[in-house]
């Protein structure tokens, strides 16, 4: 009798618990190809949609994605490795689904390819792109609403300017190019 009733009370405490984990109504898996010691969990809802940080990894156990979602949204920092060799590709961050705050993004070297800011989706500010091979600024300008705005410049690979192009509400206004060589004045 007392093992009998031990027996339901375990039962009972069992199928308490199981169904405190389900009235959350998610469901987490652990990720394909990801090593056998992370422990991170990809989860969805009841309805099915993606919530939280999800990981993605490559064959040979890399990770190539870290995604926040919210309602199966990009919600939150994203970031992007080269499937390769694990390193960074590219970091942004997300909100209501459309890329939102600080944007940057790194050749297969290392080395920073552009960085900007995106205002729901639409790049602003200044943006400046590198070159790959010397790190220099390849160009820079500001974007309006996603549109270029104003003064940009263009750089040779060893930092010299090639031209400054104005543009007005996305549209080329103008191209200024420097001088080559400023030839001096003849002597008197």
């Amino acid at each position: 009798m007392r093992k009998g009733l031990l027996t339901n009370v375990m039962q009972l405490i069992l199928l308490t618990a199981t169904t405190t984990v389900f009235a959350q109504d998610q469901y987490c898996e652990k990720p394909a190809y990801s090593p056998r010691k992370e422990r991170h969990m990809n989860c969805t809802d009841a309805l099915g949609r993606r919530q939280g940080v999800w990981k993605t990894y490559n064959y040979y156990g890399y990770v190539i994605s870290e995604i926040s979602y919210k309602d199966n949204k990009f919600n939150g920092p994203v970031v992007v490795y080269y499937a390769t060799t694990g390193k960074t590709r590219e970091k942004s961050n997300y909100f209501d689904g459309k890329r939102d705050g600080e944007y940057t993004s790194y050749f297969f070297s290392g080395q920073t390819n552009a960085e900007g800011e995106f205002d729901y989706g639409k790049k602003v500010g200044t943006w400046t792109y590198y070159y790959n091979t010397s790190g220099e600024t390849r160009m820079t300008g500001n974007y309006v609403m996603g549109k270029r705005d104003g003064d940009w410049k263009y750089y040779n690979s060893k930092g010299i300017l090639l031209k400054t192009v104005r543009f007005k509400n996305g549209e080329t206004v103008s191209t200024t190019m420097p001088l080559k060589d400023p030839v001096p004045p003849p002597p008197k």
